[in-house]
């Protein structure tokens, strides 16, 4: 191929090949990305239909059949052939959460407190907990917090050093326990969204789709993740 048309290709958007699958996405709400701001699920929306993703918006799975699944759309119901489904049913606590004496919210994840120890007002000091089974309540309630890499990452670091703040303390605390480092709530952190070949990064309402420098950011990200917890 002539170097001209290895640039043109290069910079151009990648179409679906012949032989590519067709793929049909099935979200139950109206929009994608209800956790973000609507301008973001509408341009995952657009990105993904640009690629050959048939995208059905409020529509439910009925049931899964070994050749295709049973979907509502409005008033009624649609099959839908396919070889491979994949359902994404979101996350939930896992069962050791409840057989641990431990408080928890209202769906079942551990409840910690802003300096992530594992009581509300009052118990054993020396307890924290962190990472996706959590949520942080201080304040004005549930803080908004999202499953994300990145916030394990922090809060890692914070038990760390309210565990070495605690260890440098006579036991049993007879002078109190001391102040502890609490958890910063950061609303508008930057996300990366993958979408098939191209890549989004957000924060807010603000969206930057440069999909030769996302890709980039996104491979050197993942290579930080890897850098930090392979031996």
């Amino acid at each position: 191929i002539p170097r001209a048309w290895q640039t043109a290709l290069l910079a151009a958007e990648p179409r679906p090949w012949p032989h590519t699958p067709a793929v049909t996405l099935v979200a139950r709400g109206p929009r994608l990305l209800p956790q973000l701001a609507p301008r973001v699920g509408a341009r995952a929306l657009a990105v993904l239909r640009s690629q050959g993703v048939e995208v059905k918006l409020d529509t439910t799975l009925v049931a899964a059949h070994p050749d295709g699944v049973l979907v509502r759309e409005g008033d009624g119901e649609v099959y839908v052939p396919c070889a491979l489904a994949l359902w994404a049913g979101g996350v939930r606590p896992a069962p050791i959460l409840a057989e641990l004496d431990l408080p928890r919210r209202p769906a079942g994840w551990l409840q910690v407190g802003p300096t992530l120890q594992c009581f509300p007002m009052e118990g054993p000091a020396e307890l924290f907990a962190c990472g996706d089974g959590v949520r942080v309540v201080g304040g004005e309630g549930e803080w908004p917090t999202m499953q994300r890499a990145i916030e394990c990452i922090w809060q890692a670091k914070l038990v760390a050093q309210n565990v070495l703040t605690l260890l440098g303390q006579p036991p049993g605390f007879p002078d109190g326990v001391p102040p502890l480092h609490p958890h910063r709530l950061r609303r508008n952190f930057f996300y990366g969204v993958s979408l098939g070949t191209r890549s989004l990064v957000v924060r807010g309402a603000l969206i930057l789709d440069l999909p030769a420098a996302n890709q980039r950011f996104r491979r050197w990200l993942m290579r930080q993740y890897f850098a930090r917890y392979t031996p």
